[in-house]
């Protein structure tokens, strides 16, 4: 069994969850540095010197043992755990260049929940496939996913997530390296099970705002989860999903939250498209990512290999991508 507390540990990615998990493995382990790499020097002076990320999570004070760095080699050289929270279509880029520094780490672990378009091929990818291709070939590859907003987790908020890894071990040390108090880990081994729950539950979560955002009141919101739900059950069982990762936090407990919670940046997504503004607009103000945008593209993909119908995904994609009537398209969709 590894010793986790000999352990150096680093986070990519400086965003409110990057943020949020380096703070949880700060407290967790005073005696260590924890290394946090921000892509914006602005935010890597204002950690530094303040000792808050404003921009992505105001107000939360943070512990004097996170290093923040723009440097990606030093906060990747001899780490043993290397986290990567960066959005899911920003990831490749990054690895590129990552790929030159691991010497050491042991375990590459991923936060983002989405799908990977590959604009060169045209095709959606699971994060995995993208790690495997720049680092992971030769490292334990792990997710961490589940029903968690940034905030909630910074404020110690009871909350409850999944490790996935084909490694038990490897697992078991992301448990170990986060648990305490307030955060439980479940493990599991179906990697590709808890990144697609990940992906395709936000893109329930924009079609419920759009419900929202168009006044229809909560029965119909209910409605569309439940939409939601089916569709994912039945495409999740088709691309081979373990029943119990799409029943678990990973699964429906991480829908639950991102279509219902008032801070899920996808509903937000969702309404304000309904309400009127463009794509682009909502894209360019939005605190953080709606990682649903793109997953949609993976959903309707997937959706088309396996010749399942997804109602839900597809009234989003028409509506994000081409000229369907938010107004209409979820009525038909409630209602029918």
């Amino acid at each position: 069994m590894t010793n986790t507390s000999i352990l150096t540990i680093s986070v990519i990615g400086a965003g409110a969850w990057g943020t949020t998990l380096a703070k949880v493995l700060a407290e967790n382990w005073p005696d260590k540095e924890i290394a946090l790499w921000a892509r914006s020097p602005e935010t890597k002076m204002a950690i530094q010197e303040t000792r808050e990320n404003k921009a992505r999570l105001l107000g939360v004070k943070l512990p004097a043992n996170i290093y923040p760095t723009n440097s990606l080699r030093e906060a990747i050289r001899r780490m043993d755990v290397v986290i990567f929270s960066v959005p899911s279509n920003h990831i490749a880029p990054v690895l590129e260049e990552a790929c030159r520094y691991f010497d050491r780490a042991s375990i590459t672990l991923n936060t983002a929940k989405g799908f990977v378009f590959d604009s060169h091929q045209g095709l959606c990818k699971f994060s995995s496939e993208v790690f495997k291709s720049f680092v992971c070939s030769k490292k334990e590859y792990a997710v961490l996913s589940g029903p968690s907003f940034a905030y909630e987790v910074a404020e110690g908020k009871l909350t409850r997530l999944v490790a996935a890894s084909m490694n038990d071990e490897q697992a078991e040390v992301v448990r170990d390296i986060f648990s305490n108090d307030y955060l439980a880990l479940e493990i599991s081994n179906d990697v590709r099970g808890v990144e697609f729950c990940a992906a395709i539950k936000n893109v329930i979560a924009i079609a419920v705002g759009m419900a929202d955002g168009l006044v229809f009141g909560d029965n119909s919101k209910a409605v569309l989860a439940t939409k939601g739900i089916e569709e994912i059950e039945r495409l999740g069982m088709a691309m081979g999903v373990d029943h119990e990762t799409l029943r678990g936090p990973a699964g429906f407990g991480d829908l639950i939250l991102t279509t219902m919670g008032k801070q899920s940046r996808n509903a937000e997504l969702g309404r304000r498209i309904a309400q009127g503004e463009k794509l682009s607009e909502v894209l360019s103000s939005l605190r953080g990512v709606a990682e649903g945008v793109e997953s949609v593209r993976g959903a309707m993909e997937l959706a088309r290999r396996k010749g399942l119908a997804m109602p839900v995904s597809k009234a989003v994609y028409e509506i994000v991508y081409g000229n369907a009537s938010p107004h209409d398209t979820i009525y038909d969709l409630v209602m029918h």
